[in-house]
């Protein structure tokens, strides 16, 4: 369930984002992160500069990194304003320092303007045993091949404790690695940047998303489903099956910038590095 305070909380303010990030900025670990990444102090305190691939591989290799992204959170829960709070509270839990690198991965990764195949991606999936397991055990199988939306809270939660969904998450990666670079997800995502993420902050993420959906569904909000089904319409049977976890990340964490709920200024306050 989503923290009922998110609906109480009182808008952020300028002041409110300026004090979160001084506290962010004033902790011992900043410039040491800034240090690990091979980043200017001036560069790594700037919201609108992003951080490149390399560096963000650098920042999730970093003690001193994970350390000042722990200060970061804090100083911005500690703010008790409802906009940070939507994404570093969402559904009940923090943003994981995990989380945040998945996302800054998929977000930093060189774009591509071709598309993926979908039979070469769907020809060597049909072949693991992992995928006709993981779909079995989840409640997927009966319905995967009309499948065009975020799966339920109880399918991705089922999903995130199935080893064999786990197999299937590392059994994609290698297919993946055989690909040429192209996207799966109409933005410019290359499909190598899946190559990098792993199993448990994809699912956390996506959970995060079905319970956003269902939480605003009763209030007539953002459906997030809408810019899911835009973005894997079309895409069916084996391919959709098999991409489904790391395509989602794309839609929940890319996409969400053009999602009002989450106001893009603050999404970067959080998420930068």
């Amino acid at each position: 369930q989503v923290d009922g305070s998110l609906n109480s909380d009182p808008e952020c303010t300028a002041s409110d984002l300026a004090a979160a990030d001084a506290a962010s900025f004033s902790s011992p670990s900043a410039n040491k992160c800034a240090v690990d990444m091979e980043v200017s102090s001036a560069s790594f305190k700037n919201p609108q500069v992003k951080p490149t691939l390399s560096q963000v591989l650098k920042f999730n290799a970093s003690d001193n990194c994970r350390a000042f992204y722990a200060d970061k959170t804090q100083a911005y829960e500690a703010q008790h304003c409802r906009q940070e709070k939507q994404l570093a509270l969402v559904a009940g839990r923090n943003v994981s320092f995990d989380m945040a690198v998945t996302a800054l991965i998929v977000e930093s990764y060189p774009k591509v303007g071709t598309n993926c195949s979908k039979w070469a991606l769907s020809a060597g999936l049909a072949l693991k045993t992992s995928f006709y397991s993981c779909l079995a055990g989840t409640g997927l199988y009966s319905s995967i091949f009309k499948l065009t939306k975020l799966p339920s809270t109880k399918q991705l939660k089922a999903i995130q404790v199935n080893k064999r969904c786990r197999d299937l998450f590392a059994d994609i990666q290698s297919i993946i690695k055989k690909q040429p670079h192209c996207t799966i997800n109409g933005n410019g995502t290359d499909i190598h940047a899946y190559e990098l993420i792993q199993f448990d902050p994809t699912l956390d993420w996506l959970l995060v998303a079905a319970n956003v959906r269902d939480e605003q569904a009763s209030h007539g909000a953002v459906n997030l489903n809408a810019v899911q089904e835009e973005q894997v319409n079309g895409t069916v049977g084996l391919m959709l099956a098999g991409v489904i976890m790391m395509a989602m990340v794309a839609v929940v964490v890319v996409k969400r910038r053009h999602q009002r709920q989450l106001p893009s200024e603050e999404r970067k306050r959080l998420l930068h590095v």
